[in-house]
C-alpha cells in the first residue's frame, strides 16, 4: 500500500472533522479547564473517576501546579498522601513519567 500524502492526509482530516461537527453538533468537553495542559492532567485523572469529581478538585491542582514545569519540579513522594484524591488514582494507567504522583 502506497504511502498517504500530507495533502490526502489533510483532505481526510479535514472530512472527519466536518463529520464529527455535523454528527455532534453541540458537543463539548465536561472537564473544566483553561489551557492544553490543564486539560491534559484534567483527562488522566478523569480515566479514575467522574468528570464531577475531576471538577471539584482540579481548580487547587491548577493553581498548585499553574505550567508544566511546576508539575516536574513536584515531588512525587508522599504526595498521594496529602491529597484526598488519591484513591481514585491508579498505578494502572498509563501517564508520563511523574505526572499523576505530582497531581495526586
Amino acid at each position: 500500500m502506497p504511502r498517504e500524502t500530507a495533502s490526502a492526509r489533510a483532505q481526510r482530516l479535514a472530512a472527519l472533522l466536518e463529520e464529527l461537527a455535523r454528527t455532534y453538533p453541540d458537543a463539548h468537553c465536561e472537564l473544566h479547564h483553561r489551557s492544553p495542559l490543564e486539560l491534559l492532567v484534567a483527562t488522566i485523572l478523569s480515566a479514575q473517576c467522574t468528570d464531577q469529581r475531576v471538577n471539584q478538585v482540579t481548580p487547587g491542582l491548577f493553581a498548585r501546579y499553574p505550567t508544566a514545569a511546576a508539575y516536574a519540579q513536584a515531588p512525587a513522594h508522599g504526595a498521594r498522601e496529602r491529597h484526598p484524591f488519591h484513591r481514585f488514582l491508579s498505578q494502572q494507567s498509563p501517564q508520563p513519567p511523574g505526572l499523576l504522583p505530582a497531581a495526586c
